[in-house]
């Protein structure tokens, strides 16, 4: 059953961008301002609207490797996410994360720099891999900032390569119009001091069937609805070694990547929804130049 909740908007002025229940934060995901487009293009320009008490940045991050956080000097990050209703129904991100090195190239994509989410549209929870041989609620994706040796992908250069380890009939929620990515990556692993940009547009799906979108449930959004979802950054300084995983999700959820139990709660906003947490965007864009 979906989880959809009325948006109290003294609650969400009280408690700012960002508060706590189920697995670790709640966050909260804006709606795009009616008319506004953005472009998938891996350039923040027509993120200028967004309020800068939602973007997840290093504080409320945990590496689920460490349980500490690395350096700024070896790994910085935030996402920033929105939402659009019908007709064109996508959920939108845009990630910058500053690296000491840019790597590529492990046997596993895990083993790479990546940016990575867990879906849950419903929210229901629930193992999504095990025993689960079509129809799952709950799906992975991963979006590589290279050609990745580990799972076909799909995009290109520019884009980036959506990928994830689900059965090759599932991945075509990967695939355009379902995803739409773009990047910005080095030419070279083993570049040092980069700026790695992620930006795209998904839809959420109730319903994945191997059969394809059109014997799928396509999620509709709505202000007010929590979805479940996974957020991940990995991190290799060295081609085949899993340095960090970098989550919004509290530590010891390192299950999430099989079991949606260990979401973390989003709930989208209406676009009126007003955010009190104090913060600079500029400050934010600044320390990733």
């Amino acid at each position: 059953m979906k989880k959809v909740m009325g948006v109290l908007i003294g609650i969400i002025f009280l408690l700012g961008g960002i508060s706590f229940a189920h697995v670790g934060r709640t966050y909260y995901i804006p709606q795009v301002p009616p008319g506004h487009q953005i472009v998938i293009d891996a350039e923040d320009d027509d993120w200028a609207w967004m309020d800068p008490a939602y973007v997840i940045d290093r504080k409320y991050l945990t590496d689920d490797i460490t349980g500490e956080m690395p350096p700024v000097d070896d790994w910085d990050g935030f996402i920033m996410l929105a939402w659009t209703p019908p007709p064109d129904n996508m959920i939108y991100y845009f990630s910058r994360v500053k690296d000491d090195v840019f790597q590529i190239g492990g046997k596993a994509y895990p083993q790479d720099d990546y940016l990575e989410f867990g879906l849950d549209a419903n929210n229901d929870g629930g193992n999504f891999r095990k025993g689960v041989v079509n129809g799952g609620p709950a799906y992975q994706a991963a979006h590589h900032p290279g050609p990745t040796v580990a799972f076909e992908g799909y995009g290109g250069p520019g884009k980036g390569w959506m990928v994830n380890t689900h059965p090759v009939e599932q991945r075509w929620v990967l695939q355009e119009p379902w995803w739409v990515c773009a990047a910005k990556y080095p030419d070279e692993p083993g570049t040092r001091d980069v700026v790695l940009v992620y930006e795209g547009k998904f839809a959420l799906w109730d319903r994945v069937d191997y059969a394809g979108p059109d014997a799928s449930e396509r999620h509709i959004n709505a202000a007010g609805q929590t979805i479940g979802m996974a957020i991940r950054w990995g991190d290799s300084d060295e081609k085949g070694v899993r340095d960090n995983e970098i989550s919004i999700g509290p530590k010891d959820t390192w299950q999430n990547w099989t079991d949606a139990d260990y979401f973390n709660d989003l709930i989208l906003l209406p676009y009126e929804a007003p955010a009190v947490e104090p913060s600079s965007w500029g400050a934010i864009k600044a320390s990733f130049r």
